[in-house]
């Protein structure tokens, strides 16, 4: 058992352009933004940040996402299938579908090497109505890229929805997290645990983030496409306004691409928590909180003072969230303190060189809009909000206006059922 032990304490990672996790020194407090890595240099103007910006994403692609592959060797949008509000477009076991508002179904196809895989995604149109409703009665209207398909919240706005295709299992299995997984972008972008493949392992959360900047390359395609009905969609929505959202494991996926995109101007989190915007070494489980008299107060005046039952860690997410951080992010649990706090930290990841209130800063001067619930403490209601307000300071020194670009859009506490969710007037208040 002894020599096992110190077999496994002596396993390096193969690829040193960064030091292993087991190198680092545990950092109780976040990390400095503005010190360069493994330096004392520290950013001193807005031309600096742009450096040390580029330092935090390859950061996190190496120790935490996995690298987001680069354009494809070939693209090209193959088809589009048109339906009018009302048309029939699918039929399940559950019975048939019909189309809210107009709609185009596209699809385009990607080729890595000698393989393709077709990915579709849906543009739905908002109606004449709302059009006029919300005064865009002229031009390409803005685009909301969803990871959840249509949100008719936005449509109402005057705004297009597109939707971002699954390209991964999220499953939560030792065996597909360790072993073979499945879905179009391990196919062109094979998943391996052993040898060279290893080094090159990209999350699911990073092959979701991969498949988003893939439709905006289609949206941007569209209007040279010589595909029929395509210049139509072409004239109706504007690829150079994007924003983008999701809810929950969703959630993550929107906020890693529009870290990793700079094409999207706007970041809609939701409920988004752990390898989301919330810092890894802040975990609040046990916190009182007390919001009468507060514009977040329930009618119910007990239910006003609450405790943080807990949220989520990196022992949580290699637990149950297997792959949506990389092998390597896992050599970041301190053994024996999985789910017991280091003494004298505030939460986990105390060796990371990084946190995720860094990803959250180097969206500057692009905008983020995050919603939660009050109470919704497992999905990161207290830490998604405290990542922000740090990178707020970012925002500030770099010469923007935080207070414009930064917004908080939290649901009032949840006193029945679970209270992670969302509702049409949060997401009208987002729109």
């Amino acid at each position: 058992a002894d020599r096992l032990e110190a077999a496994m304490d002596g396993l390096r990672w193969a690829d040193t352009k960064y030091p292993d996790p087991d190198e680092f020194e545990d950092q109780m407090t976040l990390p400095n933004p503005y010190q360069f890595f493994n330096s004392d240099r520290l950013v001193e103007n807005n031309e600096d940040w742009e450096e040390r910006r580029e330092e935090i994403l390859d950061l996190a692609q190496f120790y935490e996402y996995g690298y987001k592959p680069g354009a494809p060797d070939k693209m090209e949008i193959i088809s589009v299938q048109h339906f009018n509000e009302g048309d029939q477009t699918g039929s399940s076991m559950w019975g048939a579908t019909y189309a809210a508002c107009d709609q185009d179904k596209l699809t385009v196809a990607i080729t890595v090497g000698e393989k393709t895989v077709n990915l579709d995604f849906t543009v739905f149109l908002p109606t004449a109505e709302q059009l006029v409703a919300s005064g865009h009665t002229s031009g390409p209207v803005p685009i909301m890229l969803s990871y959840g398909g249509d949100i008719a919240a936005y449509r109402e706005a005057g705004i297009a929805v597109v939707s971002i295709p699954a390209v991964a299992s999220d499953t939560r299995t030792n065996e597909y997290a360790w072993g073979t997984r499945t879905g179009k972008f391990y196919e062109l972008y094979p998943y391996s645990r052993n040898g060279e493949g290893a080094l090159q392992e990209v999350s699911v959360t990073m092959a979701h983030a991969w498949a988003a900047t893939r439709i905006i390359d289609a949206l941007e395609m569209m209007e040279d496409s010589t595909v029929a009905g395509v210049s139509d969609i072409a004239k109706a929505v504007d690829p150079s306004k994007l924003a983008v959202t999701g809810f929950s494991y969703q959630g993550k996926y929107a906020f890693v691409a529009a870290v990793f995109d700079e094409r999207i101007d706007v970041c809609v989190p939701g409920a988004a928590g752990a390898s989301g915007p919330s810092p890894w070494r802040y975990v609040y489980q046990g916190q009182e909180y007390d919001f009468t008299d507060t514009i977040f107060a329930p009618e119910d005046p007990s239910a006003a003072i609450v405790t943080a039952f807990g949220t989520e860690t990196i022992g949580n997410s290699v637990r149950h969230n297997r792959v949506r951080e990389t092998e390597l992010f896992r050599q970041f649990l301190n053994l024996g303190h999985i789910y017991e706090h280091l003494e004298g930290a505030y939460g986990y990841g105390t060796r990371l060189p990084y946190d995720q209130n860094d990803l959250v800063a180097t969206l500057a001067p692009r905008a983020i809009v995050l919603e939660n619930t009050v109470n919704d403490y497992n999905d990161g209601s207290v830490a998604d909000s405290l990542s922000l307000t740090i990178a707020k300071s970012v925002y500030n020194n770099l010469g923007y206006d935080a207070d414009d670009l930064v917004k908080y859009n939290q649901r009032p506490i949840v006193t029945v059922g679970d209270p992670h969710g969302s509702d049409n007037a949060q997401r009208a208040r987002t729109a």
